[in-house]
């Protein structure tokens, strides 16, 4: 459910989501307050679209979701030659987070597949078919390239050309520091509806690759943990943002050369 106050030119504005998976809900109503009901493959659906009466404590509403429309595409990587078992995504209304042909979010456990976000798989000729609701955009994202967004033809099929992939090389050496490090990776997708933020384990000191990156902007950190007394925190250090272009190698340097240990 979403619920905000809703302005019809930018339908995917709002101010709480409260996604659920055992179909229960529970929105409040005040003036100039809507909700509706969001779900993939489905165009968004109003909870109501009035007030409810002063004197009703309770009212029964039925919902019904209707399909939106069924996409049919290609997925090609620069060469133009197919792309199979890649996942593609309808981007909207939700915000979602992609890398390694997953959505993923951040849960009790840790980091967890987002089970609200359902993606097909392209066949062995790199065909697809999606139910894409209310999109507004598709999304590729496989081992190949992390997150790669494509606009949703009005009419016709829907061919996705995937761009050279770049590689990030990190170069990592923190004097007193753990001697497994975490360095996160982020795109910077701006109102794509996508971004892709990644954590990976790295050798101090050592060098890590990350291969398969889709041309952009990115931000990398190193984090670090710290224990206090009643609780732990882990914060972002030496963030350095840059742009890569497709086929580029860059080198990102995460080196202590001075400075106090932390």
């Amino acid at each position: 459910t979403q619920t905000g106050r809703f302005d019809p030119a930018e339908p995917d504005e709002v101010y709480q989501e409260s996604p659920r998976t055992d179909g229960y809900f529970s929105v409040p109503w005040s003036s100039g307050w809507t909700s509706r009901i969001v779900a993939d493959g489905y165009l968004p659906q109003p909870i109501v679209a009035e007030a409810p009466a002063a004197d009703q404590e309770s009212i029964e509403v039925t919902i019904r979701l209707k399909r939106g429309r069924l996409v049919h595409g290609k997925v090609v990587d620069h060469t133009g030659q197919s792309v199979s078992g890649a996942s593609v995504f309808a981007i909207g209304p939700r915000r979602i987070n992609l890398y390694d042909g997953k959505a993923w979010v951040d849960g009790a456990n840790g980091r967890e597949v987002d089970e609200l976000a359902k993606p097909v798989q392209t066949d062995d000729d790199g065909w697809f078919e999606l139910q894409a609701g209310g999109a507004r955009t598709l999304a590729v994202s496989y081992a190949g390239l992390n997150a790669w967004v494509a606009p949703l033809p009005r009419e016709g099929d829907a061919v996705i050309r995937l761009p050279t992939p770049a590689r990030i090389e990190i170069l990592y050496d923190i004097q007193g520091g753990d001697a497994i490090g975490q360095v996160s990776c982020q795109m910077l997708g701006g109102d794509t509806g996508v971004r892709s933020f990644w954590m990976i384990p790295v050798q101090n000191p050592g060098r890590l690759e990350l291969t398969g990156i889709a041309p952009g902007n990115y931000v990398i950190s190193r984090w670090s943990s710290h224990d206090f007394r009643w609780h732990s925190r882990s914060t972002a250090l030496d963030p350095q943002t840059f742009e890569v272009q497709p086929g580029e190698t860059k080198t990102i340097r995460l080196v202590r050369e001075r400075g106090a240990l932390l």
